[in-house]
């Protein structure tokens, strides 16, 4: 049987993990293996919790998809996947390892989130679940091979029945496309992952810049310049460099 790559998309303290074990628990044939990016993240990462760490959980995630889908196994990867070009690289895995590719929306509302989050032994700060929210790419707003193949609210009462609902779309799930893997992502997309590497390896450099929401935006303000004047992607590189630089010589 073709592997399957499954990826679960959806705000922090949305759910996903819980749903991951119930889809690897109900759906047992399929035999998942979890990828859960909360496996590289222990009470002190969120007692002391500076997004630009993210960068690093996901690149062992994705490195540990790769791995096991080398190793020909399903994959379900859970993991907040909020930005289109984050969902792509998997897109890519997919097509790479020629496995059946499909995406679950987890749409648990805000404010749920947020109450789930409080209860939590090491909750978020709130501000991350907002900043995320807000920046969230619901899938299939641009892309057909984005449209999810499921998505659930975790608040509502109807899990067992979204399961069956899930085996069977499961059992329709096509190989992921060469064509969509190579052509979809956008000029704009593109510029937000370089951006987030140069920004990661930034304050992996000058680690006393780290949490500081200035410094934080000032790869937002490079994107939207970025954006408006359809900089080239070398163009936008160079420019949040030479704005970090900038920063740095004020300081």
């Amino acid at each position: 049987m073709t592997k399957i790559l499954l990826v679960l998309c959806g705000i922090p303290a949305s759910g996903k993990t819980t749903l991951a074990n119930l889809i690897s628990k109900h759906l047992a044939l399929y035999n998942f293996e979890l990828v859960s990016t909360d496996e590289w993240r222990d009470e002190k990462y969120y007692a002391e919790f500076m997004p630009e760490k993210e960068h690093e959980v996901r690149k062992n995630a994705l490195k540990k998809t790769e791995e096991l889908l080398r190793a020909g196994r399903n994959v379900l990867h859970d993991d907040t996947n909020y930005y289109t070009s984050m969902r792509h690289e998997l897109l890519e895995l997919a097509n790479q390892y020629q496995c059946r590719f499909g995406i679950i929306h987890v749409a648990t509302p805000f404010e749920t989130a947020v109450t789930w989050n409080a209860q939590r032994q090491s909750p978020l700060p709130e501000l991350v679940i907002e900043r995320i929210a807000k920046r969230f790419d619901n899938p299939g707003s641009k892309y057909s091979w984005d449209e999810p193949i499921k998505t659930i609210d975790m608040s509502r009462n109807e899990v067992t029945r979204e399961l069956e609902e899930l085996q069977e779309e499961l059992s329709k799930l096509s190989h992921a496309s060469k064509e969509e893997a190579k052509t979809t992502i956008s000029e704009s997309e593109k510029r937000d992952q370089i951006t987030r590497k140069v920004m990661a390896d930034f304050l992996r450099e000058n680690k006393e810049y780290r949490g500081m929401q200035s410094v934080l935006d000032i790869r937002h303000q490079v994107l939207e310049i970025a954006n408006n004047q359809n900089l080239t992607l070398i163009e936008t590189e160079q420019l949040l460099r030479d704005l970090l630089e900038d920063k740095v010589a004020a300081s």
